[in-house]
Parts: C-alpha cells; sequence; structure tokens
C-alpha cells in the first residue's frame, strides 16, 4: 500500500467516524435526553460516551469498507 492510498483511507475512517458520532450522538439525544437532575449513575456517561463510541464505530465501518474497497 503506497503513502498516498494509506492518507486516504485515514481521511475516510476520520469523515466517516465524524458523521457518524454526529448522527448518532443526536439521535440518542433526541431518544434518551440528559437530564442534569437524574440520581442515574450512568448519567455522566451518557452525556460523554455516545459521541466517542459511535465516533469509533465509524472509523471502524471505514477502514473496513476502504480496506475491501483497496482489495478489488
Amino acid at each position: 500500500m503506497n503513502k498516498a492510498t494509506y492518507i486516504t483511507g485515514i481521511i475516510v475512517a476520520a469523515v466517516l467516524g465524524s458523521y457518524f458520532g454526529l448522527i448518532g450522538a443526536l439521535a440518542l439525544d433526541w431518544i434518551l435526553p440528559y437530564n442534569i437532575h437524574s440520581t442515574n449513575p450512568f448519567n455522566g456517561l451518557r452525556k460523554f460516551a455516545p459521541n466517542l463510541l459511535f465516533s469509533a464505530a465509524g472509523a471502524w465501518v471505514g477502514i473496513a469498507f476502504y480496506k475491501t474497497a483497496c482489495k478489488s
């Protein structure tokens, strides 16, 4: 794999990761809003984790898709 292909793969993964992170976090906010007065111990995690989780999932999907595209 040459350098240009490698850099393009990183860019594709970053863009898809950002897209999945934004859309996923917005959808989760709409379905299950963050409540500042909640006594649920997962409430703080609920505020910060989804964006990271969805971004990681998006990047993983982007890398898998790109690797498949490069093989063909």
